[in-house]
């Protein structure tokens, strides 16, 4: 990741060319590396995961939420999904200290407001989050192993 290969010549003999890069543009080539592999690891996990429910459509699903509530894409990238996670826990902090902790004041304070429902979305997270066996740990073992060498 040092450097990259600069063909000179499309003719026999191919030329190649060594080009060394600089410590900014060589962390960019790692870095767009990890995300390839991890976004085509995550493609791969869903395929599978996709590959072992024995229908093709249903009404039952996890859903992860994307806050703006205007895009929707066929196929998500793990991109996608960090962004939609990180969403997700928003509104899941926002649920519980706006509207569960407002809710059980009025009812300490006896006020006479109407109960809001809402989806506690907390065992969706629970999925990605939990430090045993999830989806995200898988991440954190890695992560830790290569920054650990």
């Amino acid at each position: 990741m040092c450097s990259f290969s600069l063909l000179l010549s499309l003719s026999p003999p191919l030329s190649l060319s060594r080009v060394p890069l600089k410590v900014e543009q060589a962390n960019n080539a790692r870095d767009a590396l990890a995300k390839a592999v991890y976004s085509r690891l995550f493609d791969h996990v869903v395929t599978r995961v996709n590959q072992c429910f024995p229908f093709h459509s249903s009404a039952n699903f996890i859903g992860v939420l994307d806050i703006a509530g205007f895009e929707y894409f066929e196929h998500n990238s793990f991109e996608q999904f960090c962004i939609n996670y990180c969403n997700e826990k928003l509104q899941q902090f926002f649920n519980e200290r706006i509207l569960k902790e407002e809710q059980e004041l009025y009812q300490k304070e006896g006020l006479g407001v109407n109960e809001v429902r809402y989806v506690d979305n907390q065992d969706c997270i629970g999925l990605f989050n939990l430090n045993t066996i999830s989806c995200t740990s898988f991440q954190r073992v890695s992560l830790r192993t290569v920054s650990s060498t």
